[in-house]
């Protein structure tokens, strides 16, 4: 509510009627509401499906979503042209601060039905008074679920309801219209002054904080709805959740589980990133200009924002945290390791959303709807989803993999933004989008994490994890990941992708299996020593067993792992190192991030297939020479292993 109404505006210099601006804008509303369609057409078609309708379902429950939705577009046009006209631009940010508020337990208790078998809905319908089955939502419903008599007295209703509402609307909108659609602008005069001294706050004296950071914490207590949307709308989606849908045991047990404890306390801060450190540039509006001519980098500017916003959010966590440490009387390992995970996690993800925050700002856009691309919003989402997988990883050597992994990734994002800062307000003049480090790093996170979650679905049925789950899984993951990937670059029209054929292969080939047989050389000489230890231990007992187990195994190791793995490894994290380190850095930080993806016992040869793999696709340019190095040095071992 808190913004613009720009088309309206616009709109009325139009030759066309007020009447005739007004009905196009109800119509929009109610065509283009994807939310209100898309929430009301399924489950009003399941409902007359239920009824025995059928195939005439989806008509039905589409002509009483409609009629739905148009009814709501009606009473939304009409609120929200009189707040525009009435209130003033503070005061409606103030409400729109409430109305989140209020539309979080509204959203829970729509939802509470479908959630919880004793949800307050089920609870309440029951002793619902009969006149409420004659309002719009209950009409809509006998409109598709009742006996043809019903059917018919509840669609002439619902229709009759719609005019009658849609006809006051119209012209309770006409009438609000009648001297314009501006209510206030920068034209207006200035308030006296109050008199007195104003009350200094703690703002005012002497902190740790720097200017900038001050500055924050002022523009967030005088932003109602950035102060809610920040620092008390994640608690109360939270709270809400319980509330509506689970009981006092419930909330207990949840407490009582270590992984949902920290699963909820990064949840909650990574939600409060998303409204704050993610929100850094979009929120300085037209006013972005200036922080480029302060005597300080915006570089700066924007790791003093992450600082903040990162150990404000960690507040959270610790409370959560300390929360469920309270609740029990021990810790153990497995605690103190999820409490380094997630405070690990919120400040790396401080600088992810500040990073993706340069990106999804838009400053040049003229609406304010679109400063924000959401599409980053939806790839931060989805990197805070990929580290939960951290918090619930069944051993310690995969949550360090994956908290290395993510931390290397907020580098590298950072690094990214860094370069884009310079041609924000300029994009005309940015250079052609490349392959970068972050790229592969979060194809790293995406293969990994989607790998496990195919596995545990192919298991649900109460499954052994045997060689075919583990090959499917890998496979599924890996070809997931290359298909986002490559159509993430189609998108972007991205320059320097790797490929896997091109001139020379036979010499590709040459010089694959000469880095195979050398890196599997050097894994012989690793495995003869360790043998001698208590280092080494059979990570595919239970898995590969058997000769079908055989079989699988070497369709992962010699097929699946060289072509998903060296696309990952050495196409995105060695290409994109490689375009900002020199060689031997290059290699051995892209040898390093393979290694550690690997259980602990392999890291060591795996390490030196990763500098043979990286050197033979530098020396040849195309990856079939690095997939070959894959495949020969997975081929020997597991024959070294298997028959020696």
């Amino acid at each position: 509510m808190a913004q613009p109404d720009w088309d309206l505006e616009w709109l009325v210099t139009l030759p066309v009627s007020l009447p005739t601006l007004l009905g196009v804008r109800i119509v929009e509303r109610t065509l283009l509401n994807s939310v209100g369609l898309l929430g009301l057409w399924p489950f009003l078609s399941v409902v007359a499906w239920e009824s025995g309708y059928r195939f005439a379902a989806p008509i039905l429950g589409l002509a009483a979503a409609l009629a739905l939705v148009f009814i709501a577009a009606t009473v939304w046009t009409v609120a929200d042209t009189g707040l525009r006209l009435q209130v003033s631009r503070p005061k409606l940010r103030n409400l729109q601060a409430m109305v989140s508020l209020t539309a979080v337990g509204c959203f829970y208790l729509a939802m509470s039905a479908g959630l919880s078998s004793s949800s307050y809905v089920v609870e309440w319908a029951p002793g619902l008074p009969g006149w409420m089955l004659w309002l719009p939502p209950g009409l809509a419903v006998g409109a598709v679920a009742g006996t043809p008599p019903v059917m018919a007295a509840s669609w002439l209703g619902l229709i009759a309801e719609a005019g009658v509402i849609g006809l006051l609307g119209f012209a309770v909108a006409r009438h609000q219209l009648r001297f314009g659609v501006v209510g206030s602008g920068a034209r207006e005069s200035g308030r006296r002054a109050t008199s007195g001294k104003r009350k200094r706050s703690w703002l005012d004296r002497e902190t740790l904080l720097s200017p900038i950071q001050t500055r924050e914490l002022r523009l967030l207590g005088r932003d109602r709805n950035f102060l809610v949307q920040t620092l008390i709308l994640p608690v109360v989606i939270l709270g809400a959740q319980f509330f509506f849908n689970t009981s006092g045991s419930s909330f207990a047990a949840m407490f009582g589980n270590a992984q949902h404890v920290a699963a909820a306390a990064f949840g909650i801060a990574a939600y409060a990133l998303m409204f704050s450190a993610f929100q850094t540039l979009n929120a300085e509006g037209q006013a972005l200009w200036i922080l480029y001519s302060v005597p300080h980098s915006l570089e700066s500017i924007l790791r003093q924002k992450a600082l903040l916003w990162g150990s404000v959010c960690l507040i959270y966590a610790v409370a959560i945290l300390g929360g469920g440490i309270a609740l029990n009387a021990t810790i153990s390992i497995e605690q103190v390791q999820l409490i380094g995970v997630v405070l690990v996690g919120v400040p790396v993800f401080a600088v992810i959303g500040t990073a993706l925050g340069v990106f999804a700002c838009d400053p040049l856009a003229q609406l304010v709807q679109r400063k924000l691309r959401a599409s980053y919003v939806y790839l931060y989402m989805l990197l805070a989803s990929l580290y939960v997988y951290a918090i619930y990883a069944t051993s310690f050597w995969q949550r360090i993999g994956l908290v290395v992994l993510t931390a290397l990734l907020g580098i590298a994002l950072w690094q990214k933004a860094k370069d884009h800062l310079p041609y924000l307000l300029e994009p005309d003049a940015s250079p052609p989008a490349r392959v970068s480090l972050a790229d592969g790093l979060i194809a790293a996170l995406f293969f990994f994490v989607l790998q496990g979650l195919v596995a545990v679905v192919l298991t649900l049925a109460g499954d052994k994890v045997v060689g075919r789950v583990v090959v499917v899984a890998f496979a599924v993951a890996g070809a997931a990941t290359y298909g986002c990937m490559r159509f993430a670059y189609w998108r972007l029209k991205t320059e320097g992708l790797p490929r896997t054929i091109g001139p020379q292969v036979g010499r590709a080939a040459a010089w694959g299996v000469a880095g195979g047989v050398s890196a599997a050389a050097a894994a012989f000489v690793y495995l003869q020593l360790a043998a001698h230890t208590s280092v080494l231990e059979n990570v595919h007992e239970g898995i590969f067993t058997g000769r079908e187990g055989l079989l699988w195994l070497g369709a992962l190791a010699v097929v699946a792992a060289p072509i998903f793995e060296e696309f990952i490894f050495r196409g995105l994290i060695f290409g994109g190192l490689r375009r900002l380190l020199g060689l031997t850095a290059s290699v051995l930080a892209s040898a390093a991030i393979f290694a550690l993806v690997h259980p602990p016992a392999a890291v060591i040869p795996v390490f030196g297939l990763g500098v043979a793999a990286a050197l033979v696709y530098e020396a040849t340019g195309i990856l079939l020479g690095p997939m070959i190095v894959h495949a020969v040095y997975n081929a020997a071992v597991i024959a070294y292993q298997t028959w020696l």
